[in-house]
């Protein structure tokens, strides 16, 4: 007789996902199954012990990939763009704002303005999301076009993403500086460089 312990591999570590049955109750039909069981005592406790082993196999793998999750978690939180920040080293008599606001913890959303002589003259949305195994940072203008960059390397104060194919700017950059937040576009232009502190900041 065949022991096909792929099969019952297989169904173990799909039974033990989240919103699976629990093992415990898809044991008994493996058991009850001519294809898998003797009635021999001796292969009933070797499948007792070769259902103890997969089953601790598969608890352990689930707890590895459920750490790895949660420390990727740490890395991927956007929570220090969080708040209202206005810019510090505008032009002129520019004003330059931009705000954050967590939706959920796959998607962070901002907007960014320029004032200028109380007339806005400049605006954005941008869309900080994770979508598809990936985070995206689009930018999205006043006629609803969006501009999507990928984000390419992730620090926990840090973040940087691209887009080879954008005129203006390929590349952005945001980090986390003490109390300031920074920003940096380059690319298929002049480097521009951007320094906030939080909109409520006593002097």
């Amino acid at each position: 007789m065949k022991l096909h312990l792929k099969h019952i591999s297989k169904t173990f570590c799909w039974a033990l996902k989240p919103s699976r049955f629990s093992f415990l109750a898809i044991t008994p039909s493996l058991f009850r199954n001519r294809k898998y069981v003797s009635t021999s005592p001796v292969l009933s406790v070797l499948y007792s012990v070769i259902m103890i082993v997969l089953l601790h196999s598969c608890r352990s793998s689930i707890f590895i990939h459920s750490a790895r999750h949660a420390e990727e978690s740490k890395v991927t939180s956007f929570d220090w763009l969080l708040g209202d920040w206005q810019r510090t080293n505008d032009e002129g008599d520019m004003q330059t704002y931009e705000s954050w606001q967590e939706i959920t913890a796959d998607l962070y959303q901002g907007i960014g303005f320029t004032m200028q002589n109380l007339d806005t003259v400049w605006q954005e949305q941008i869309n900080l999301q994770h979508e598809n195994d990936n985070w995206h940072f689009d930018v999205i203008d006043t006629e609803s076009h969006t501009t999507r960059f990928v984000v390419s390397a992730i620090t926990p104060k840090s973040f940087t993403c691209v887009n080879p194919e954008n005129e203006f700017p390929k590349l952005i950059n945001y980090q986390r500086a003490g109390d300031a937040l920074e920003a940096v576009i380059s690319g298929g232009g002049n480097e521009v460089e951007f320094v906030f502190e939080p909109r409520n900041k006593v002097p």
